[in-house]
């Protein structure tokens, strides 16, 4: 079946319309959905896409189309409002299916959820094909935080974190595709047979220059498929995670806890580093997903990692020379990855996100041997989750004091109080904070 055939589009309005009511992470929806037999590999790759840039740029269809719309455009339907975004996104977003296909084949598909809606999504298409379609000028918040297709109250919180124009180039970076980097598995695979590889199958790539084990890839589903990543050779991570690992600074024959483990790209990152030596022992407090770091470890072949079901915001583990916070947050640094994050999201999460952050952090700091390691991280760039936590921290336990990013990874990477900060319009990868923390040799002091 060819993707531009209804079929394709029906199931992605399926998987959108589903979403909408039960609420649930999109990517769990797409996984569940797209297991069905009579589906070709380009219908799926066809339906991610259209899916993942329907919720992205929701904000901004539904700013246009209520412009468009006669009667009252929040009480439509769920299923037809899914069916005009999503043709309305194929005109404005991609170019794969011809303008007219993409309303004609709304058509059909609206007749067939109402008889009688033919004609009205045949109306305001012809008049969304019409329309200008520019962003608003010298306008409210409001209005412009729908055609950033961002949530308002974020876009106000960025805007009085930052500036107008920071908040503006992030929303930006969230509503681009994002690059995907692959992290290579030095301990299987080397970096030269890595690029041979990618060159005589014609994969594009380009290696991230602060970290030569990270290349950026165009067609990252090939390589998934492809003997190297079934051979441990490769891992999916973005550069943003390895920088957070190179700030622990693992070396052989260390023993490492990591505290939240899952999904387990940095634990397995940490274990290739150490070269199978020494030991990575990955606690998290969610078995489904701990088991998905134990088979990320037998794929890699690492045999120093293992995992344990634990939850390190309340229970206590042997004591750690190095520890790897990487906590449970809002995800405002990934928001471009998961498309639909930001609909998720409002800012009491941000505040419950903190409190327990901070337990997280106060209760595994008593675990760590003197003279030992902490690792604080988060994939977020809200200063609730990052700074403001670890200053409570610090002043609540003097054994502690923080060693400056800038001694571990490159300068460009740091904040100016010593922490690791990637703002992606900046950095052009993932956003996230990281600090260093070391604990006093002598307990007296």
């Amino acid at each position: 079946m060819n993707s531009t055939q209804p079929g394709a589009r029906r199931l992605a309005i399926s998987i959108l319309t589903t979403w909408t009511e039960k609420k649930e992470r999109i990517s769990t929806e797409l996984n569940r959905r797209l297991t069905e037999k009579s589906l070709t590999d380009r219908d799926r790759r066809f339906i991610t896409d259209l899916v993942n840039g329907v919720i992205r740029m929701q904000g901004r269809l539904d700013y246009e189309l209520e412009k468009i719309y006669k009667g009252n455009y929040r009480k439509l339907k769920p299923e037809l409002k899914m069916l005009l975004r999503s043709a309305a996104y194929q005109i404005s977003f991609q170019d794969r299916v011809p303008d007219y296909a993409a309303v004609s084949t709304a058509v059909d598909l609206a007749k067939k959820i109402n008889p009688s809606a033919g004609k009205m999504v045949n109306g305001v298409l012809r008049n969304y094909l019409r329309s200008s379609n520019d962003p608003p000028e010298k306008t409210s918040l409001k209005e412009f935080s729908a055609w950033l297709s961002h949530p308002l109250w974020l876009m106000d919180k960025w805007r009085q974190q930052w500036s107008l124009e920071t908040a503006i180039a992030l929303a930006d970076w969230n509503n681009s595709i994002p690059g995907i980097y692959v992290r290579v598995n030095e301990l299987r695979l080397t970096l030269s047979d890595f690029e041979a590889y990618c060159q005589s199958n014609h994969l594009a790539f380009e290696q991230f220059p602060e970290l030569g084990c990270y290349y950026r890839v165009k067609e990252i589903s090939r390589l998934l498929v492809s003997p190297l990543f079934k051979d441990g050779g490769l891992s999916v991570q973005d550069p943003a995670a390895g920088l957070v690992v190179r700030l622990l600074e693992p070396q052989k024959d260390d023993t490492i806890t990591d505290g939240c483990s899952a999904p387990g790209g940095k634990a397995a990152y940490m274990a290739e580093c150490l070269g199978n030596t020494g030991s990575i022992v990955a606690f998290d407090n969610d078995p489904e997903r701990l088991s998905r770091v134990a088979e990320t470890a037998e794929r890699l072949k690492l045999g120093n990692l293992k995992t344990e079901l634990k939850d390190i915001s309340k229970q206590g583990f042997p004591p750690a020379d190095k520890l790897l916070l990487d906590v449970p947050c809002s995800g405002t640094g990934v928001m471009a990855k998961r498309s639909d994050l930001r609909w998720r999201r409002n800012s009491r999460q941000i505040e419950e996100l903190a409190h327990l952050q901070l337990r997280i952090l106060q209760n595994a700091a008593e675990y760590v041997n003197p003279g030992g390691i902490i690792v604080y991280s988060t994939c977020t760039l809200e200063p609730e989750e990052n700074w403001q936590i670890i200053e409570k921290f610090l002043s609540e336990n003097k054994t502690y004091k923080i060693e400056p990013a800038q001694l571990f990874i490159p300068e460009k990477f740091c904040d100016e109080k010593g922490a690791l900060f990637t703002f992606p319009p900046r950095h052009k990868i993932d956003g996230g904070f990281a600090v260093r923390l070391r604990k006093n040799d002598n307990q007296n002091h």
